[in-house]
């Protein structure tokens, strides 16, 4: 499901488009050429006069071998040639001809950048923001052609000046050094980030004395992997500034010669909403991609075959198409499937065999490590590689881990050499694994691995990363920390000191060799000035005498306690936190079973795994220590007023709660379980408010068993999509919504599901742009959702 709600979730949906549809009777792996010919028919529904979609279907018949004759070529070494797929890697402006699928969103993008000169790119890790900005957007504005749906880009944008950056763990230094002419000095970016650093404002005469340096009339800046500057940065106030640098530029009442585009992974949408000026410019001006449909895909298989002349057997692409699914996140394992699947050629043609040789769209990224690590390295490089992908990995504790950059010199400890450091990333290089650049100004060597798909799919590696996690993190931040001492000239002031030495320490009698060696001449720092220091509270001690230490303690107590009465700090009452998320649920206190509760939150945050965006509450120990208690829904019967609950929500900020009616006066007690959704003003939907029931109260064998019941549980499994559903629609997002809604049908029917998916029907109609037909079907989609609730139950 592709949605606004930042998110990865696994699955697939169904085709939103007719030209999606497989034709019905036929599976997609039996198709061949002659079946794609057929108007209407298909993989993708050929109009007559389709040029464009003619060619593709004329360029895959030319370039499909029948099954007799792939079995004929199953011996034949592989002919020599480029591959036509760049695997884990992102297109560049140098793929631009080789880059197809994406001409109808690049077409969209640039159509935006007529009218704002702010654009934030959303989507899916491995949605392919970064390949569609750089290999479709920038090649289309520098030509200045005609785009696909028929528009021209904005007037004058082949004479724009463009530059590509990616924040790093230090934005405002990558920013002015892409502001820099070319070729300056370290000392030329220095001082202009500092500048940028005490007047954010002054990022538009920086920008002016680029263009007039350049003699271009407007910069075209993009900030790819804007994530990063959450992920890698650990500056809150570098952070601001750059932020801050970048909307003032781009300010619409202050028209500036800039345009600045920003890439961002949906699963760090909630980070932006931190920050109210950002908020405001991505939730206006935003372009969320979502996943390729079936014909883009064929487009990005085919025509790159048909360049380079390369055949495939009949049958393959549709076996690839269904096996991706429609992921949002998919394409860079699709794309390393197919490199894959290249490498594993019968002369000019790729195969079934050589696919499943390979390990398909799923097995191929982590086939391909474990083959490398296991074969490719030799028993003494492999360790050195555990560490190399251990230091690109970016652990994250409230999101999926991402991939980071390091220098090369971090790679270097006291067990490995730089040759030997070499040896082992030309292997991962050479396989595409990894990804060696170099840090501009300057020429220090960056590593980083091809794709964050590799940290996804990899079991190996995700296992390395579960070891220790708590360690790990501590040495990424001792890493960072690192950094920011020779940043600052071996500051004094950044070396450790008391209990985070002694965590350092403690964390590195095992793990010695993975420091590098600035780390460890850090640590060999902080032991000598936290030595120093220790020796001279020594002698203060010694020459102080114990009687005036203990008048001036006393004495210090007595002015604290006489401002605190006066001042009220004895009596500061504590106030309890509330939930932040982007959408709070709280599982109430079931009364009188003590384990329902429990096992309620258990099953719901399973369903919604570590989806950082949707926070759920229950009762526990630390939440009493902080003041914060949930308790159970005051005579939580069918006939209970809403009061309780609405203030139950407004303490809490829930804006859904879960609990349920406990009937223990019968022998086997049953449980109702019931949501009730608070009022949303902001979004206006008026009718998605209030107590709604499942209406199945669900027989329990014992209020105390480990385990849900079955049917309670798909109750709880349906209340989870319920609540991605509604999430969804706060984005506007009616489609995604309906198929949440529909997910949440498939556990548990419910008037109160048929009335929501009905209802979100109706919203996309209202809203969406979609054409009168589709609005048609959608308005019967929405009548008989309605008649369905009502069957259910009558009283809707």
């Amino acid at each position: 499901m592709s949605s606004n709600v930042p998110q990865h979730r696994k699955g697939s949906r169904k085709p939103a488009r007719a030209e999606d549809e497989p034709r019905p009777g036929i599976p997609h792996t039996a198709l061949s050429a002659g079946d794609l010919t057929a108007s209407g028919g298909g993989v993708i529904n050929v109009a007559a006069g389709d040029i464009q979609y003619t060619q593709i279907i004329y360029q895959m018949q030319a370039s499909m071998v029948g099954e007799a004759e792939a079995l004929r070529l199953e011996n034949l070494p592989p002919e020599p040639g480029e591959p036509p797929f760049l695997g884990l890697q992102y297109f560049d402006e140098k793929d631009a001809s080789r880059f197809f699928g994406r001409e109808e969103l690049t077409a969209r993008i640039i159509g935006r950048l007529h009218r704002t000169r702010f654009l934030a790119i959303i989507g899916a890790s491995g949605s392919g923001k970064s390949s569609v900005v750089r290999a479709g957007v920038i090649p289309a504005l520098r030509k200045g052609e005609r785009l696909a749906d028929g528009s021209l880009p904005p007037a004058g944008s082949g004479q724009w000046l463009y530059r590509v950056i990616t924040p790093t763990a230090h934005p405002m230094e990558a920013l002015a050094a892409a502001l820099a002419p070319q070729h300056s000095p370290l000392e030329t970016v220095h001082d202009l980030q500092q500048a940028l650093g005490k007047n954010p404002g002054s990022l538009s005469l920086a920008i002016r004395q680029l263009l007039a340096q350049a003699g271009q009339n407007r910069l075209f800046l993009i900030i790819d992997q804007f994530e990063e500057i959450f992920t890698q940065c650990r500056s809150s106030e570098e952070r601001q500034v750059l932020i801050e640098a970048l909307l003032s530029a781009t300010d619409p009442q202050d028209e500036q010669p800039v345009t600045v585009l920003i890439t961002l992974r949906a699963d760090f949408y909630a980070q932006v909403a931190h920050f109210d000026r950002l908020r405001e410019a991505v939730s206006q001006h935003q372009e969320f991609i979502g996943a390729m449909t079936r014909s883009e895909l064929l487009r990005a298989i085919v025509q790159p075959l048909a360049l380079g002349d390369w055949k495939i057997q009949e049958g393959l692409v549709e076996v690839m198409l269904d096996d991706v699914g429609y992921e949002p996140g998919a394409l860079p394992l699709l794309s390393h499937a197919m490199l894959e699947t290249w490498k594993r050629r019968r002369g000019r043609t790729l195969t079934l065999s050589g696919y499943t040789e390979a390990g398909g769209v799923r097995g191929a990224i982590a086939f391909t490590a474990e083959s490398v690590f296991k074969q490719r390295l030799t028993a003494e490089q492999q360790p050195i590689a555990r560490m190399i992908f251990i230091r690109l990995a970016e652990l994250n504790e409230d999101s999926q881990d991402t991939r980071r950059r390091c220098e090369f010199s971090e790679l270097l400890t006291r067990a490995t050499d730089e040759t030997t450091i070499e040896a082992v990333l030309r292997i991962l290089t050479d396989s595409r694994l990894v990804t060696l650049d170099f840090h501009e100004p300057g020429s220090v060597k960056i590593v980083e691995v091809a794709h964050e798909a590799l940290i996804r799919e990899w079991p190996t590696l995700r296992e390395w990363l579960s070891q220790d996690r708590q360690g790990l993190i501590l040495h990424r931040q001792l890493t960072q920390d690192t950094q920011e001492w020779h940043k600052l000239e071996q500051d004094p002031g950044i070396l450790y000191r008391g209990a985070r030495l002694e965590a350092a320490l403690s964390w590195i009698k095992n793990n010695a060799a993975n420091l590098s060696l600035q780390e460890q001449e850090f640590l060999d720092a902080s032991q000598r000035i936290a030595a120093q220091e220790a020796e001279q509270a020594r002698r203060l001690a010694r020459s102080t005498r114990n009687q005036r230490i203990s008048l001036a303690v006393i004495g210090s107590l007595v002015v604290l306690m006489v401002v605190l009465v006066l001042t009220g700090g004895f009596f500061k009452p504590k106030v309890p936190p509330k939930m932040d998320g982007f959408f709070n649920i709280a599982v109430a206190d079931f009364g009188g079973a003590s384990e329902l509760d429990s096992q309620v939150y258990q099953v719901l945050a399973g369903e919604l795994g570590d989806n950082p965006n949707i926070q759920i509450w229950r009762d526990t120990p630390e939440f009493a220590r902080q003041g914060v208690t949930i308790g159970a829904v005051a005579g939580s019967e069918a006939s209970q007023p809403a009061q309780a609950l609405e203030n139950m929500a407004d303490r809490l900020n829930a804006d859904m709660i879960l609990f349920g009616s406990l009937d223990q006066s019968i022998e086997t007690p049953q449980v109702a379980l019931q949501i009730w959704l608070a009022p949303d003003p902001q979004f206006g939907f008026d009718l998605f408010q209030g107590g709604f029931e499942f209406g199945i109260p669900v027989s329990l064998s014992s209020t105390e068993d480990t385990l849900l019941p079955a049917e309670l549980a798909n109750q709880v499994k349906a209340s989870a999509w319920i609540a991605l559903g509604l999430a969804e629609e706060r984005l506007g997002h009616s489609l995604e919504s309906i198929e949440a809604f529909s997910k949440a049908g498939g556990y548990s029917s419910s008037d109160m599901i048929h009335f929501f998916t009905g209802q979100a029907s109706l919203f996309l109609v209202d809203r969406e742009a979609i054409p009168e037909v589709a609005k048609q079907a959608f308005d019967r989609a929405a009548e008989v959702e309605f008649q369905q609730a009502l069957a259910l139950n009558p009283q809707n």
